[in-house]
């Protein structure tokens, strides 16, 4: 009886369906009246549904109270309001099955006048043969349902439940879309799937959780019953975010939202830019989270938020050329969004940090510190603050993982009276209030120790255009001063202040030595290419030839590649040779390749650039650069490596 009832109203529902979609808005007469006549039809149905709800008692009822039953179905005038009012796209999962229907009211894809849909109108039928309707939970409906059949849903609802939901959802194989035609094939699986109902339950809950959260703050006098189930919705919906990850999230999302045209699916997986493709999971959120955090001034930027700013780089390209690394300065201009798109498509390294190029003057300083992030895969919580600071830090801590001080010899000197002789504290650049050993952290501690100043005093690098002992906050505590046009690695005069008074007697000493690649044997011990390869257990792998570093890149999804070369092969529109055979040499990185024209472009990183703005540039210019910078070094090396991690 539940399946006539149910095929018969599936059948015609499914008829009217049909016809809609075609509705020709070309004849002005034809097409207002059926649309008229669909809306008189919801309102039918839905006066129907009201009218005969206040001739029953709608209260809720256990079925287990009913006694033997012998068989129940769906109130037919609420099959329809469901059918009606429940979204378009999961009406596509539906067969002419009991167990079709069971799996989307199992997974709330089916709604009424309330969503989620928590209680049905059924008929049931005792062992008497008397027929009686009545309201029920949807549970227990369903649990009544898998005892006379649909044994495979009560295993799956099972295998989808919170305990299992992750472990089987990595059994399952999500497969991104190459193609039209490949995009059509996965597509028709997923409709054919038992398993896309529940994998639907995913992004259903999470915006039911949304719809939640605003009814938890607008109705005081919600019900206990219905604010416990809200609140279950919203744990539900954050277990889901906390277990599965984003690329599974966004595919589920984007398979559920796309269920009624193949092309709501596809577009989004056949589409070529790299903001997309990061919301969707298939690239890191970095690529775009980093530059939209400092686009938008948002902390932590939401996924609506990478929304809009992936929006907003899709249609304003020119927004990336001069916006993106506020607090972090590097290179300027930067990059269009379109062409920084096209290079992030093909990039590997791993950026889940922001670096500021402009306030390192050793630019292998900054090269060394990104290909160990890249290495370590670590997370840093970089702020304009403090990032001068982190990107010191990492090649410091290596030097001194070397045991070799002549590599990190920076220090500050003062005469300490309670020994009453001249001492000197290693330290490392830049401000970072979370490290004892940043300059900041370190030259607090002298002036404590040797000027009484209180043990809550804080200091702070501050640049000299900045500075103004006039202002208020300048009066309190201690600050750094320096003139950043006047700095260099060797040589950076600076200035301490303690309130309004400048302190004397304390001296900075030491400049980092070392070579990028060894000028001779005697310099190897100190190179960075050995520094590497002992610390971090890697070794260096020579490419000589374009078809050798396309192997390599091949090889392994995060293979990168680091070498010197003469800057003004790289960026001739900016640097140009002062002298014949003119070389500034440079360090870079090199992350991933394409062909395109018959010629071989190279996503790469210079330490001078935005480490979120990569440069595409072909063979030709990294050649050149290369190997013009081999024919003015001492031992004619060819400086192009590739990075093999030692097993």
């Amino acid at each position: 009886m539940f399946h006539h009832i149910w095929q018969s109203l599936f059948s015609k529902f499914l008829v009217f369906l049909l016809i809609l979609p075609g509705l020709s808005f070309c004849e002005e007469k034809e097409a207002p009246g059926i649309l008229q006549s669909f809306e008189q039809l919801i309102n039918l149905n839905k006066n129907q549904y009201v009218i005969s709800k206040q001739k029953k008692d709608f209260e809720v009822k256990s079925l287990q109270d009913q006694g033997t039953i012998a068989d129940i179905v769906i109130d037919p005038f609420f099959m329809k309001t469901m059918l009606f009012r429940s979204e378009k796209k999961y009406l596509k999962l539906l067969k002419e099955t009991d167990c079709s229907l069971a799996a989307l009211l199992s997974n709330n894809l089916l709604h009424a006048f309330e969503r989620p849909l928590q209680n049905l109108l059924v008929q049931i039928k005792n062992e008497n043969g008397k027929n009686k309707t009545l309201m029920v939970n949807k549970d227990e409906f369903l649990a009544e349902l898998y005892k006379r059949k649909c044994s495979t849903n009560k295993e799956l609802d099972i295998l989808y439940s919170s305990k299992n939901i992750k472990k089987t959802i990595e059994g399952i194989e999500l497969k991104v879309p190459k193609t039209k035609n490949s995009c059509k094939e996965i597509f028709n699986k997923w409709i054919n799937d038992i398993n896309t109902p529940y994998l639907c339950r995913v992004p259903e809950t999470i915006e039911d959780a949304k719809r939640a959260t605003e009814e938890l703050k607008k109705e005081v006098s919600i019900n206990f019953p219905r604010t416990r189930y809200l609140r279950g919705i919203i744990s539900q919906a954050k277990l889901y975010q906390e277990q599965l990850p984003l690329f599974k999230r966004s595919y589920l999302e984007n398979l559920c939202n796309g269920l009624e045209k193949v092309e709501n699916f596809c577009s989004e997986y056949l589409a070529e830019d790299a903001w997309t493709k990061v919301l969707n999971g298939e690239l890191p959120k970095a690529y775009l989270s980093y530059k939209c955090k400092n686009i938008l001034k948002e902390e932590t930027p939401k996924i609506k938020d990478l929304e809009k700013c992936a929006q907003m780089f899709n249609k304003e390209p020119e927004t990336c050329l001069t916006k993106g690394n506020k607090g972090f300065p590097s290179f300027y201009p930067l990059r269009k969004c379109d062409q920084l798109s096209e290079v992030l498509n093909i990039a590997k390294l791993k950026t889940n940090y922001h670096d500021c190029p402009g306030r390192v003057d050793n630019e292998a300083v900054v090269n060394i510190h990104r290909i160990i992030m890249h290495m370590k895969r670590e997370k840093l919580q970089s702020t304009p603050l403090s990032c001068m600071n982190e990107t010191h830090q990492t090649f410091a801590r290596l030097a001194m993982n070397y045991n070799k001080e002549e590599i990190w010899p920076l220090k500050i000197c003062y005469f300490d009276p309670a020994r009453e002789v001249e001492a000197c504290d290693s330290y490392i650049p830049g401000n970072n209030f979370k490290s004892p050993d940043a300059e900041n952290m370190v030259m607090a501690s002298i002036l404590k120790r040797t000027k009484g100043a209180p043990d809550k005093m804080k200091c702070l690098l501050t640049p000299s255009n900045e500075y103004n002992p006039l202002r208020l906050k300048y009066q309190v505590g201690c600050f750094i001063v320096f003139d950043p046009h006047k700095c260099t690695s060797s040589y950076c005069p600076k200035r301490i202040f303690w309130g309004k008074t400048e302190v004397k007697g304390i001296r900075y000493q030491g400049v980092p030595r070392f070579s990028y690649f060894p000028a001779s044997l005697k310099e190897a011990g100190n190179s960075v290419e050995r520094i590497l390869e002992r610390t971090l257990k890697i070794r260096n792998k020579s490419l000589k030839n374009l078809t050798e570093i396309v192997y390599f890149f091949d090889a392994k999804e995060d293979n990168i590649i680091h070498g010197v070369g003469c800057v003004e092969d790289i960026l001739p529109e900016t640097y140009s040779k002062d002298y014949f055979n003119g070389c500034r040499p440079i360090p870079f990185i090199l992350d991933g390749y394409k062909k395109m024209d018959g010629d071989t472009f190279f996503s790469v990183r210079l330490p001078i650039d935005d480490i979120h703005t990569p440069r595409l540039l072909n063979w030709n210019k990294v050649f050149n650069s290369i190997n013009n910078y081999k024919k003015i070094h001492p031992t004619d090396p060819w400086t192009l490596n590739g990075i093999v991690k030692n097993n």
